[in-house]
């Protein structure tokens, strides 16, 4: 019974683990430019 769940347990990780580096190795790019925003001045600024 033990020996089951750990092996769920480690092929969970090993899982989790490819979805993590699959995700670091290749960040999304960031899309929002400075000219999508609108300036808000605020007092004291």
């Amino acid at each position: 019974m033990q020996a089951q769940i750990d092996a769920q347990v480690t092929s969970f990780l090993e899982h989790a683990k490819q979805e993590f580096d699959q995700k670091y190795n290749t960040p999304s790019k960031q899309t929002a430019k400075l000219e999508d925003f609108t300036l808000n001045r605020t007092v004291g600024t």
